[in-house]
């Protein structure tokens, strides 16, 4: 039977072996399929022909969206 560590002697550093991690750099699916999502992702920004300038124009009226939300009167919404 093997010795067994205690967690209190593992926040001491009493134990004399180490915990075993498996898969530490082995698992190459994740970083490539993510890569391959923004790949993917930067394609079809560039083909939907987004007129980028217009958009960012349209950011600070974000912040009048919110505002206006934030005032919006719901008090005769059971109406609905």
């Amino acid at each position: 039977m093997e010795n067994l560590i205690t967690s209190s002697e593992l926040a001491q550093g009493n134990a004399d072996t180490k915990i075993k991690i498996k898969a530490t750099q082995k698992n190459k699916f994740i970083p490539c399929f993510l890569t391959g999502v923004v790949i993917l992702t930067v394609i079809s920004l560039v083909f939907l022909k987004i007129d980028w300038l217009k958009m960012l124009s349209r950011v600070p009226n974000i912040g009048m969206v919110f505002y206006d939300l934030a005032h919006f009167d719901f008090s005769k919404m059971d109406l609905i």
